[in-house]
Protein backbone atom coordinates (compact mmCIF):
# COMPACT_ATOMS: atom_id res chain seq x y z
CA UNK A 1 0.00 0.00 0.00
CA UNK A 2 1.84 3.55 -0.91
CA UNK A 3 1.33 6.57 0.99
CA UNK A 4 -0.16 9.27 -0.46
CA UNK A 5 -0.66 11.64 2.43
CA UNK A 6 1.61 13.96 1.06
CA UNK A 7 -0.31 14.62 -2.15
CA UNK A 8 -2.89 17.33 -2.05
CA UNK A 9 -5.06 16.31 -5.26
CA UNK A 10 -7.33 19.27 -4.09
CA UNK A 11 -4.74 21.55 -4.56
CA UNK A 12 -5.62 24.33 -7.42
CA UNK A 13 -9.34 22.99 -7.35
CA UNK A 14 -11.14 26.29 -6.15
CA UNK A 15 -12.90 26.82 -9.28
CA UNK A 16 -14.45 30.00 -11.19
CA UNK A 17 -14.68 30.60 -14.43
CA UNK A 18 -15.55 34.15 -14.39
CA UNK A 19 -12.15 34.79 -13.20
CA UNK A 20 -10.30 31.34 -14.64
CA UNK A 21 -9.64 30.32 -10.74
CA UNK A 22 -8.43 27.14 -10.00
CA UNK A 23 -8.99 25.32 -13.68
CA UNK A 24 -7.81 22.12 -11.69
CA UNK A 25 -9.98 19.28 -10.21
CA UNK A 26 -9.15 16.05 -8.07
CA UNK A 27 -7.56 12.93 -10.33
CA UNK A 28 -7.85 9.91 -9.36
CA UNK A 29 -5.74 8.12 -12.22
CA UNK A 30 -2.54 5.45 -13.15
CA UNK A 31 0.41 7.05 -14.72
CA UNK A 32 -0.01 6.94 -18.65
CA UNK A 33 -3.51 5.42 -17.85
CA UNK A 34 -6.04 5.69 -19.88
CA UNK A 35 -9.01 7.10 -17.95
CA UNK A 36 -8.56 9.68 -15.39
CA UNK A 37 -11.59 10.02 -12.38
CA UNK A 38 -12.88 12.52 -9.69
CA UNK A 39 -16.14 13.80 -8.07
CA UNK A 40 -18.98 15.63 -10.08
CA UNK A 41 -20.29 18.30 -6.97
CA UNK A 42 -21.98 20.24 -8.96
CA UNK A 43 -22.68 21.31 -12.72
CA UNK A 44 -24.16 24.80 -11.74
CA UNK A 45 -21.61 26.33 -9.79
CA UNK A 46 -20.80 28.57 -12.76
CA UNK A 47 -22.59 31.61 -14.63
CA UNK A 48 -21.63 30.23 -17.46
CA UNK A 49 -23.52 27.16 -17.60
CA UNK A 50 -20.83 25.26 -19.00
CA UNK A 51 -20.37 22.02 -17.11
CA UNK A 52 -16.85 21.97 -17.75
CA UNK A 53 -15.89 23.59 -14.03
CA UNK A 54 -17.77 20.62 -12.24
CA UNK A 55 -15.63 20.19 -9.20
CA UNK A 56 -15.56 22.74 -6.44
CA UNK A 57 -13.57 21.52 -2.98
CA UNK A 58 -16.65 23.36 -0.88
CA UNK A 59 -19.57 22.15 -2.74
CA UNK A 60 -21.22 19.47 -0.33
CA UNK A 61 -23.56 17.82 -3.10
CA UNK A 62 -22.17 15.06 -5.08
CA UNK A 63 -23.65 14.21 -8.55
CA UNK A 64 -21.28 11.13 -8.89
CA UNK A 65 -17.99 10.00 -10.00
CA UNK A 66 -16.98 11.29 -13.15
CA UNK A 67 -14.75 9.75 -15.47
CA UNK A 68 -13.14 12.65 -17.52
CA UNK A 69 -10.79 13.61 -20.37
CA UNK A 70 -11.06 17.40 -19.48
CA UNK A 71 -6.91 18.33 -19.50
CA UNK A 72 -8.57 22.08 -18.84
CA UNK A 73 -11.87 23.71 -18.63
CA UNK A 74 -11.33 26.12 -21.50
CA UNK A 75 -10.90 23.25 -23.68
CA UNK A 76 -14.05 21.01 -22.78
CA UNK A 77 -14.11 17.38 -22.01
CA UNK A 78 -15.13 14.55 -23.86
CA UNK A 79 -16.04 10.50 -23.42
CA UNK A 80 -17.59 11.56 -19.92
CA UNK A 81 -19.48 9.54 -17.92
CA UNK A 82 -20.99 9.67 -14.58
CA UNK A 83 -21.50 7.25 -12.09
CA UNK A 84 -23.88 7.66 -9.23
CA UNK A 85 -26.48 5.72 -7.25
CA UNK A 86 -29.84 6.33 -5.99
CA UNK A 87 -33.00 4.73 -3.94
CA UNK A 88 -36.43 5.86 -4.14
CA UNK A 89 -38.33 7.76 -7.11
CA UNK A 90 -35.46 8.60 -9.48
CA UNK A 91 -35.35 12.61 -10.58
CA UNK A 92 -34.32 12.65 -14.49
CA UNK A 93 -32.67 15.78 -15.88
CA UNK A 94 -29.34 16.88 -16.63
CA UNK A 95 -27.99 18.05 -13.34
CA UNK A 96 -31.17 17.97 -11.37
CA UNK A 97 -30.19 14.29 -9.14
CA UNK A 98 -27.15 15.12 -6.47
CA UNK A 99 -26.93 14.14 -2.44
CA UNK A 100 -25.15 15.57 0.68
CA UNK A 101 -21.50 13.57 0.75
CA UNK A 102 -19.10 14.91 3.67
CA UNK A 103 -16.38 16.22 2.23
CA UNK A 104 -13.74 16.42 5.16
CA UNK A 105 -14.57 12.22 5.25
CA UNK A 106 -14.30 11.82 1.62
CA UNK A 107 -11.06 10.39 0.03
CA UNK A 108 -9.76 11.69 -3.11
CA UNK A 109 -5.73 10.08 -3.60
CA UNK A 110 -3.84 9.10 -7.12
CA UNK A 111 -4.58 5.49 -7.08
CA UNK A 112 -8.06 5.56 -4.97
CA UNK A 113 -11.09 7.47 -4.32
CA UNK A 114 -14.35 7.26 -1.33
CA UNK A 115 -17.67 8.87 -0.71
CA UNK A 116 -20.15 8.01 1.66
CA UNK A 117 -23.41 9.10 -0.22
CA UNK A 118 -25.95 9.83 3.14
CA UNK A 119 -28.73 10.31 1.41
CA UNK A 120 -29.04 7.17 -0.45
CA UNK A 121 -27.02 5.32 2.40
CA UNK A 122 -24.40 3.93 0.51
CA UNK A 123 -20.70 4.09 -0.52
CA UNK A 124 -18.78 4.25 -3.54
CA UNK A 125 -15.09 3.59 -4.21
CA UNK A 126 -13.23 3.62 -7.18
CA UNK A 127 -9.23 2.43 -8.12
CA UNK A 128 -8.38 2.73 -11.39
CA UNK A 129 -6.83 0.54 -13.81
CA UNK A 130 -4.95 0.98 -16.72
CA UNK A 131 -7.90 1.41 -18.97
CA UNK A 132 -10.76 2.22 -16.64
CA UNK A 133 -11.75 1.49 -13.01
CA UNK A 134 -12.68 -0.95 -10.24
CA UNK A 135 -15.61 0.13 -8.70
CA UNK A 136 -17.30 -0.50 -5.50
CA UNK A 137 -20.70 0.38 -4.06
CA UNK A 138 -21.69 -0.73 -0.69
CA UNK A 139 -24.98 0.07 0.26
CA UNK A 140 -27.41 -0.23 3.63
CA UNK A 141 -29.92 -2.62 3.95
CA UNK A 142 -32.86 -0.62 3.00
CA UNK A 143 -36.14 -0.82 1.03
CA UNK A 144 -36.80 0.00 -2.48
CA UNK A 145 -34.44 -0.91 -5.43
CA UNK A 146 -30.78 1.08 -5.75
CA UNK A 147 -30.18 2.49 -9.23
CA UNK A 148 -27.26 2.62 -10.73
CA UNK A 149 -27.14 6.39 -12.96
CA UNK A 150 -24.69 6.39 -15.82
CA UNK A 151 -25.35 9.83 -17.52
CA UNK A 152 -29.16 10.47 -15.96
CA UNK A 153 -30.08 7.21 -17.42
CA UNK A 154 -31.32 4.72 -14.38
CA UNK A 155 -30.39 0.96 -14.21
CA UNK A 156 -32.15 -0.34 -11.17
CA UNK A 157 -30.22 -3.01 -9.45
CA UNK A 158 -32.12 -5.49 -6.93
CA UNK A 159 -29.47 -7.70 -5.22
CA UNK A 160 -27.38 -7.48 -2.08
CA UNK A 161 -24.57 -7.86 -4.50
CA UNK A 162 -23.83 -7.10 -7.80
CA UNK A 163 -20.21 -8.18 -9.63
CA UNK A 164 -19.58 -6.79 -13.20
Amino acid sequence: MKNYSYVNTKMGTENCPRYSNGNCYPVTALPHGMASFTFQTDTSINELKNTNWFYSPYHKSFEGIRLTHLPSPWLGDYGKLVISGQRGVFSHGKGIYFAYYDTEKSVIEPAYMNARVNRDRYNIELTPTLYGGIIRIKFDQGEGPFRLTLLGEPLTLEYEEIRL
